[in-house]
């Protein structure tokens, strides 16, 4: 009897000692609390566009797209298209650097040529859109063939002339518009003798874009 008796004390104090490690060992599954949140907003503002530089501050730049044809009132008419790049060394007063495509329809056989020049412009009235200046450069010349037909396939492109501008929107889109004497000789490369040349009134239009 007693025996038995100490093996059930024994039982007892066994399964006392399980319940009591099974419950302090036991897993905790409430779910954690979990907080989603939207980022603060950055207190720094994009950085606004530079402003853009008015038509004859200086140190603006400008690129030009033009067509110009010239008549020598005989037998002759030369045409071109032209890229321009152009900035304002003071106020008002603007250096470009042109580059140009020409045809030439004259007596004999009509030729094509390139050219770069150096120009200045003046722009002496400046109102709120608009601007008139007097213009000067020169350039040089090389053509397919003779230009004129009596002379050389190289020629100088000496020009003085006047014109106007006017904005046509408002990020900076103007129309060019003028006339200048036009000519074309070859600065007496074979002598005094041989030195044809060819003059004209050219009339001329571009468009000018903030560059």
């Amino acid at each position: 009897m007693i025996p038995r008796l100490l093996s059930a004390a024994v039982a007892l104090g066994s399964c006392a000692a399980f319940s009591h490690a099974s419950g302090s060992s036991s897993l905790d599954t409430t779910p954690a609390a979990v907080s989603i949140q939207p980022a603060a907003p950055s207190d720094a503002e994009p950085s606004p566009a530079p402003p853009l530089l008015a038509y004859g501050a200086e140190g603006s730049q400008w690129v030009t797209f033009g067509y110009g044809a010239a008549d020598n009132f005989e037998n002759a008419v030369d045409q071109y298209v032209s890229f321009t790049w152009s900035t304002f060394l003071a106020k008002d007063v603007e250096l470009g650097l042109e580059a140009g495509v020409w045809y030439f329809n004259q007596p004999g056989d009509n030729e094509a040529g390139l050219s770069g020049s150096l120009i200045f412009r003046w722009h002496f009235y400046t109102a709120e859109t608009w601007t008139a200046y007097l213009a000067a450069g020169i350039g040089v010349l090389g053509a397919t063939g003779n230009v004129p037909d009596t002379g050389t396939s190289f020629g100088l492109l000496p020009r003085a002339g006047v014109g106007v501008t006017k904005q046509l929107t408002d990020d900076g889109l103007r129309l060019d518009v003028g006339i200048r004497w036009h000519h074309i000789s070859n600065a007496r490369i074979h002598g005094d003798d041989d030195n044809p040349s060819r003059d004209g009134a050219m009339l001329y239009a571009g468009l000018i874009f903030p560059f």
